[in-house]
């Protein structure tokens, strides 16, 4: 039986598929990206996740070397938490130096507290602006790593990667199909099946994502079906 990790559809990391990134003007990050592609591809997983975290590491550095223009427009794309959070600016008050934000990785407004209340305003200096091509490389990267942390058996730090690269894009097929599969390894069955439901949605034809999905409602309950993106019982 082939295993969360075998390679195939969704699963196999993004090597060649972050050219976007060629955009890239460091050439550390690039030569750290293509020392992890090739030791993915010879099966040297130890060293292929080393030189991703090190890319990770010189896309950190490039993005506070960038330009920062002193007041951001609408539809810029900004880090707004340290934490791995990005959005993109949705209203724009210079002069009150107010910045609204939709969250990248939900596709929602950020409020403050509960949805549907007071809006968070964000001052300048909290956000950092951020290309697409450093958005799109650091999104493979993250996958990437996931990726290597799937075949390595290492399910919970597959979770942490691929959750970060939600943050960047919310629905990914890819995160969401290593997310899904690390879930089900976990005994996660539940919050696996809504993963990997999630990911049937944006490639319904994959059958990777078809195969855990399976898997998945079979362990969370023998009646408990997926179909057409909504879950449940069966009867």
């Amino acid at each position: 039986a082939r295993g969360p990790a075998q390679e195939g559809g969704a699963m196999a990391p993004q090597i060649g598929e972050d050219a976007s990134a060629g955009a890239l003007t460091d050439s550390a990050c690039l030569a750290a990206r293509a020392a992890g592609n090739e030791a993915y591809s010879a099966g040297d997983l130890a060293k292929a996740g080393d030189s991703y975290q090190e890319a990770l590491a010189c896309w950190e550095k490039a993005m506070h070397a960038a330009d920062q223009a002193e007041a951001l427009t609408k539809g810029q794309v900004v880090q707004y938490s340290a934490k791995g959070f990005f959005g993109v600016v949705m209203s724009v008050f210079p002069l009150f130096d107010e910045y609204f934000l939709k969250d990248l990785g939900s596709d929602q407004a950020i409020w403050v507290g509960d949805a549907g209340g007071t809006l968070r305003r964000f001052g300048r200096q909290e956000l950092v602006p951020i290309s697409k091509a450093l958005v799109d490389f650091r999104l493979a990267m993250l996958q990437n790593l996931a990726a290597v942390s799937l075949r390595q058996d290492d399910f919970v730090q597959t979770v942490k990667w691929a959750d970060l690269a939600l943050c960047l894009a919310g629905r990914s097929p890819k995160a969401l199909m290593r997310k899904g599969a690390a879930l089900l390894r976990l005994n996660r069955p539940g919050p696996a099946s809504d993963v990997l439901a999630t990911a049937a949605l944006e490639v319904p034809k994959d059958n990777e994502v078809r195969r855990l999905l399976r898997e998945a409602e079979k362990m969370r309950s023998p009646t408990w079906v997926c179909v057409t993106g909504w879950c449940g019982p069966w009867g």
